[in-house]
């Protein structure tokens, strides 16, 4: 059976793909929720964040250095630097060379500090709250 749409019914059927298709590429890889940019002098800021769960956050390196961005108390040399809250799972970014940026979505609501694995003992450690 051939079926024929009117004109309103195609441009509706189009919008409606066209708003499918930018929420999709937003949440692989838009804007995010909140920045946090990594400094020429070892700190991240903002140093402590309050977001929503499920907010997107970019850690951005604006350093000539070479930093990570850890959640992980397995890798953390003071038990100070990363604390996660119960059932959210460790992270790390991997080297981030100047101009790279990494994000992360907080699923689990909770206290989380994190610090950069090159400067932790050298007070490089941020906070974000996660409000659920």
């Amino acid at each position: 059976m051939d079926q024929k749409y009117t004109r309103r019914q195609v441009l509706g059927l189009l919008s409606v793909a066209a708003a499918g298709l930018a929420a999709s590429c937003a949440s692989l890889g838009g804007e995010p929720d909140f920045t946090v940019v990594i400094t020429d002098r070892n700190r991240f800021l903002p140093a402590a964040l309050v977001v929503p769960v499920g907010a997107q956050v970019a850690w951005k390196n604006q350093s000539v250095s070479l930093h990570t961005v850890t959640g992980d108390p397995v890798l953390a040399r003071s038990q100070a630097s990363a604390r996660l809250p119960e059932g959210a799972e460790p992270w790390d970014s991997g080297d981030l060379y100047t101009g790279e940026i990494w994000r992360y979505t907080f699923a689990v609501p909770g206290s989380y500090v994190y610090f950069s694995r090159p400067y932790e003992l050298d007070g490089m450690i941020g906070a974000i709250e996660v409000l659920g």
